[in-house]
């Protein structure tokens, strides 16, 4: 059921703690995301308010109209049935793949040279629609439920690359040891933008989404948003 609502409403925003885009864990929340959403409501004057969940009950919560407004998903056609994208993405996500230290692999970028290899995905990750119609009928796909089986199966020779994106890749290698004995290839084998996503559950919410895309826009435009960018992804290729 659609929902009616007037412009002088409390906007939330939900996102989540992904790596490298939003940090909680010291007790408050920090990161690219976190700055973000403060020059939003800053340059807007909504009266707005972030909150944080794991990632798939952030977007379940805003297709479904509990909250307005969805910080930092992937466009796909299935997402875009009851989400509202931007018109400017907020990040750049390159995918990229991790192989066995001990691989001497000549690796030349194309997606196809993948065809008869054995991958490791992320159970619920997206990669983009090049990938997602790529692992659809690819025969050699394993599924990880976390990073930790994934590092294990990529050692233990059960398969030979793992696809992850970049700012993951970099964010668990700073922190936990999974990658100390992998390594990660370039060049990626695509990019994938993030956006600011809005719910369709409500009526009457345009001029409010009008306000948010005209600061993305405009920040885009002045480079407010390549310097935000550049702060929290300089380390990145």
């Amino acid at each position: 059921m659609n929902r009616s609502h007037g412009a002088s409403i409390a906007v939330s925003f939900a996102t989540s703690d992904l790596p490298g885009l939003l940090d909680k864990s010291q007790g408050h929340e920090k990161g690219f995301f976190v700055d973000l959403f403060d020059l939003i409501k800053t340059e807007t004057g909504l009266d707005a308010q972030l909150r944080i969940y794991p990632w798939a009950r952030a977007q379940k919560l805003v297709s479904s109209g509990d909250h307005h407004v969805l910080i930092g998903p992937y466009r796909s056609k299935q997402r875009e049935k009851n989400l509202s994208f931007g018109s400017n993405p907020i990040y750049k996500d390159r995918i990229v793949l991790v192989t066995s230290a001990e691989d001497k692999v000549k690796w030349r970028g194309r997606l196809e040279d993948l065809a008869n290899e054995s991958v490791i995905i992320m159970r619920g990750w997206y990669y983009g629609e090049e990938i997602q119609n790529f692992l659809s009928d690819h025969k050699k796909t394993l599924s990880a439920g976390d990073l930790a089986q994934a590092q294990k199966l990529l050692l233990y020779g059960r398969g030979r690359y793992l696809i992850i994106n970049e700012r993951s890749y970099f964010y668990y290698k700073s922190k936990e040891s999974y990658f100390d004995k992998s390594v990660l290839i370039y060049p990626n084998l695509t990019t994938v933008d993030g956006y600011i996503a809005y719910s369709k559950q409500y009526k009457n919410f345009e001029q409010i989404q009008k306000s948010v895309e005209n600061v993305i826009q405009q920040i885009t435009i002045d480079g407010r948003l390549d310097r935000l960018q550049k702060k929290y992804f300089s380390h990145l290729h």
